[in-house]
């Protein structure tokens, strides 16, 4: 029974999680835009899935599509919409999930490539279903089906989930090995998280350079300073303070 309240509240909580992120997601998309440029609930979700191999999986998936129901009528979505809009993730969500456990049977090393081949290929696959299932339901508002449409969800959701998930995998493993850090270590990670944070900032607050090419030397200062943890970490601060920029025409692309 106590084993069975501790899931149920995991369920709560990723449910909740799912919640903020769709809202956010949406609140950052431009204009009348129904398809957010970066989707983080999805990536998050499923890496909990992928990290905890838990066989409660489905209560997971429909935690998340009652608080994606739930976000897509708060922003104003139809019934149809958001159940419709709703499924499309959820669908995504679940094949992501069983392609990477069919295709893992152990716990996942991060430090094999096969390991980001495998993750690269079910989000492209993932995104791909959700895609269709996404167009189908927005061909409902009256624009008809539009190949357009689809393009954009799959490519948004697949590099939101390339991107992300590896990140929110990488983050799950070292909470768990997690261990008191070194005065040393502390300036290492605070030395390198202002210069990813301040390099971001100067390269996408501008338009006049094409200076995106700058955020792989930032990167790559951040595996070899902090390692794999620190390398999600500044992958993390990249796609976040980018968004903000992009979402209202500045950056360099």
């Amino acid at each position: 029974m106590k084993l069975l309240r501790k899931e149920a509240a995991f369920v709560l909580v990723l449910a909740a999680l799912f919640g903020i992120l769709a809202y956010t997601g949406i609140a950052l998309t431009r204009g009348n835009e129904r398809i957010a440029m970066l989707w983080l609930p999805n990536a998050v979700a499923a890496a909990w899935l992928i990290y905890s191999r838990t066989r409660a999986a489905p209560f997971y998936i429909l935690g998340c599509l009652l608080a994606n129901i739930a976000v897509n009528r708060l922003v104003g979505d139809s019934w149809s919409i958001a159940l419709g809009l709703a499924i499309a993730n959820s669908v995504e969500i679940a094949t992501l999930v069983l392609l990477v456990r069919k295709a893992k049977d152990a716990a996942l090393d991060l430090a094999e490539v096969d390991t980001y081949a495998v993750l690269i290929l079910a989000s492209v696959v993932a995104s791909f279903a959700s895609a269709i299932v996404a167009s189908v339901v927005l061909a409902d508002t009256g624009t008809g089906f539009s190949l357009a449409d689809g393009q954009r969800w799959l490519i948004a959701d697949a590099l939101s989930l390339i991107i992300i998930l590896p990140v929110t995998l990488v983050f799950l493993g070292a909470w768990r090995e997690r261990k008191s850090p070194q005065a040393r270590d502390l300036l290492e990670w605070m030395v390198m998280v202002g210069l990813v944070t301040i390099g971001t900032m100067l390269i996408f607050t501008q338009t006049t350079f094409p200076f995106l090419f700058l955020t792989s030397p930032l990167v790559l200062y951040a595996a070899f300073r902090t390692g794999l943890v620190g390398t999600a970490v500044a992958t993390l601060l990249i796609t976040a303070i980018s968004s903000a920029p992009t979402a209202i025409g500045l950056g360099p692309i």
